[in-house]
This record gives structure tokens, sequence and C-alpha cells, in this order.
């Protein structure tokens, strides 16, 4: 297996900003994506708006699924979308998050599940964790996760054997955070987990 991203800055003096991994089917067949990690943005001193998006398929991950993750800085506005498709794991550790930081801060990352009113495609996701946004020292503010739209036309079912947060810190705050699940009018949203957490703190 191998990993997929979008944009990789190995020196913390660099930028990784704004980078994208689109799995679609386009004008073909849905594809069938089978990797160790699929990342949209990599490192570098700035680590923003980096995104990896999902709308049709079946993608197999083994470790996670980050739309942005850096080590010396803060992670700012990255994201997960899944509007549609399959997203599985063959172990029990795939963790999806919006955004992580090690020693900075995670501030307005997010993950979302379903939450789109155009797709007519299921999305179903098997994974351990969902986390919107995630620090390892620093605080984590004003990330989110958002199952479901009111709108959506087609089913969302999410099974999660960890938990769904919002924000994680591990050893500062957490403020800001927030998990949203919605059912749609003509189709059904599903969602079990172990907790359903808005904010995390080692605490």
């Amino acid at each position: 297996a191998y990993r997929i991203i979008g944009g990789w800055a190995s020196s913390d003096s660099g930028e990784a900003s704004d980078n994208k991994v689109d799995i679609s089917k386009g004008t073909g067949t849905a594809p069938t994506v089978n990797a160790t990690e699929i990342i949209g943005g990599l490192f570098g001193g700035v680590n923003e708006g980096n995104t990896v998006t999902i709308s049709d398929g079946i993608v197999n991950v083994s470790n996670r699924i980050i739309g942005g993750e850096l080590a010396s800085s803060d992670a700012k506005n990255n994201g997960v979308t899944i509007t549609g498709g399959t997203v599985t794991t063959n172990s029990t550790s795939l963790d999806i998050i919006g955004g992580q930081a090690y020693s900075g801060t995670a501030f307005g990352n997010s993950v979302s599940i379903g939450n789109d009113t155009d797709s007519t495609t299921e999305a179903n996701v098997k994974v351990k964790n969902i986390i919107g946004g995630k620090s390892s020292t620093g605080a984590a503010d004003s990330n989110k996760v958002t199952i479901g739209n009111d709108g959506r036309k087609a089913a969302v079912t999410v099974t999660a054997s960890g938990d769904i947060i919002g924000g994680q810190s591990d050893s500062s705050t957490a403020s800001g955070n927030s998990v949203s699940i919605s059912q749609g009018k003509n189709t059904t949203t599903a969602v079990t987990a172990a907790s359903i957490i808005a904010g995390k703190t080692a605490g």
C-alpha cells in the first residue's frame, strides 16, 4: 500500500497550504483506492486550507485520512469532506482528522460526512475515530464534525469503533468545538460511536 499526499513541505520554514486530494467518479467508473494514508497537506511552517474530498468509489485506508498535518506550528482551516462512496479499513486504527498539529493550535479544521444536498450517492464510513481538529501540545479551537444534512437525498451511515470528537487537545485547552448530526428529509442518517464529544482534553 502507499500514501497519497496532495502537497508536502519537508521543511518547517516551508508552506503546505491549499493542497487537495480529490477522489471522485468523474465520467468513468467509480474508483477503488487502497492506501496507508491520505493527506491533503503535510508539514510546513504554515499548514492551512488543505483538503481531502471523497465523492464516490471504494476507499480502503489502513491508518489515517487527514486534511492537513504539521509538527511545529498551527493547523488551520483544513478539512476532510465525504459526500459519497465507501470509506473503510482493513485494520482497527483508521482515524479521519480534519487538521492535526503537534506543537501548535488546531483551529477551524473540519470533517464533513454527507453534509450536502446534491449527492445521490450513499456515504458509508467505517473507521476508528473521527476528529475535526487535534493538537498534541497546543489548543484545539473552533473545530467541527458535521454528519448529514436535512436536505440530503442519499443515505449516510457512519460507524466509529472509537469516538467522534469536534476538537481534541492532548495537553492544553479545547474550546468552541462542535459535533452536528442531521437527518435528511428523504433519507436516513445512521451514526454509531463509543462516544460523541464536542471538545476533549487530557483532563
